[in-house]
């Protein structure tokens, strides 16, 4: 089981894994997520969805300009 978890890490991120990530709760990642503020997620599985991680690089390098996490959860 430790396996899959460390395969899908390379792979993307979840929302337990992105809220981390971005210093946040899952609750805020899953608000941003209905505003449409992040990127759709992909289902590698029946019932798991992620972020690729390529996909979140780029969205948080288009919102490294921002200063403060309320502009980025904005």
């Amino acid at each position: 089981m430790a396996k899959q978890k460390s395969e899908v890490a390379r792979l993307g991120y979840r929302q337990s894994t992105l809220a981390a990530a971005l210093d946040t709760t899952r609750q805020t990642i899953r608000s941003m997520e209905l505003r449409g503020d992040l990127p759709p997620r992909i289902e590698i599985s029946p019932g798991l969805k992620i972020w690729p991680a390529s996909v979140i690089d780029q969205w948080l390098a288009e919102h490294a300009g921002r200063t403060s996490k309320s502009e980025v959860h904005a």
